[in-house]
């Protein structure tokens, strides 16, 4: 790993594409990553993708703020600054049609919190729900509708969360029928199923369910007595990890009909695509994360000085993040 660590150190100071060699099982193809440029004077990160080679995510300038912007077919599209030059901005969610679900922080320790879609250029400031505060935008679906979560107050006088929709050119949203209180949103699926974590009675921590055709189900663990958390999903999968009674990290995925497997030396799955691919921490190496193909570590990097921090992956098998602060793209071809 010191070899690739080095190559991958070189990428950054040059810019441009470089094969990497693989570090795991043999692939059909050569996993290569390539940088991204942001605007000039600003440091960019990815967030989120639009599924056919799009990419979104920020870009802050120093003592100014931070811009969300957008990268297709060789252009960089800037939609301009929000928040003060101390907020924490990140685009939670990109759609098929370029549209961005955005959080705002401002103010230290989510003391404000503003969400915004942007669709067409044209940015549209979410409300809470009535009588709520501190909404949060986690997913947007293809046809603009965007869900996260408000906080509210019970009748008890309790502050927990409700899971809402932004409906398409609607800032005003509806809540989420079928999810007891305090329940939080995690991700959402092309069909229409949420993933979400509902408060545990004894810890009071999020337990991965999937709310599918108004059905709630709960992810089971490998074993008995194990903590599951819940990362992503997609095509009716989810990535994930379960927690032993060791406090052991293992990485799983949950199938469509909810059988559960772990994956070898994940410690974590962060993402996943409707094909299967994976990407998350990897345990048991020297590289800090892994690919993982139809339950095979496919390929590893990252390092302890190559700090990866993972973004979003694509349907097109390509996926993306920041290595040292940098905006990353990694592709198998």
């Amino acid at each position: 790993m010191k070899i690739a660590s080095s190559l991958a150190a070189l990428a950054l100071a040059v810019g441009s594409a470089l094969v990497l060699p693989n570090t795991a099982s043999a692939a059909t193809c050569t996993w290569s990553s390539s940088t991204l440029s942001g605007p000039a004077g600003a440091f960019s990160t990815i967030y989120a993708t639009d599924n056919s080679g799009g990419w979104a995510g920020t870009a802050y300038f120093s003592f100014v703020g931070n811009h969300v912007i957008a990268w297709k077919n060789g252009t960089i599209t800037d939609y301009g600054e929000i928040g003060s030059s101390s907020a924490n901005v990140a685009v939670a969610d990109e759609n098929r049609t370029g549209a961005l679900a955005v959080n705002v922080t401002d103010g230290g320790e989510a003391q404000t919190k503003s969400e915004y879609r942007i669709n067409g250029g044209q940015w549209q400031q979410l409300a809470p729900l009535p009588g709520g505060t501190r909404p949060e935008v986690k997913s947007i679906n293809d046809a603009g509708d965007v869900y996260g979560t408000t906080e509210m107050v019970n009748s008890s006088g309790i502050t927990g969360s409700v899971v809402v929709r932004w409906p398409a050119n609607q800032a005003t949203p509806v809540q989420v029928a079928g999810l007891p209180f305090d329940t939080t949103m995690i991700d959402l699926d092309d069909d229409g199923t949420l993933l979400v974590g509902t408060p545990d009675p004894k810890t009071g921590g999020p337990v991965p369910h999937l709310l599918r055709n108004g059905v709630l189900t709960a992810l089971p663990p490998l074993s008995n007595g194990e903590t599951t958390n819940g990362d992503a999903i997609a095509n009716g999968r989810v990535a994930g990890d379960v927690i032993t009674k060791s406090i052991q990290l293992i990485g799983t995925v949950w199938e469509s009909n909810l059988s559960v497997h772990s994956l070898p030396n994940l410690q974590e799955g962060m993402l996943i695509n409707r094909n299967d691919l994976v990407v998350g921490t990897l345990t048991g190496s020297g590289a800090t994360n892994g690919v993982w193909r139809n339950g095979t570590l496919e390929y590893s990097f990252g390092s302890t000085s190559n700090y990866v921090a993972l973004g979003a992956v694509s349907d097109d098998g390509t996926f993306g993040g920041d290595i040292n602060s940098v905006p990353t793209v990694w592709q198998c071809s």
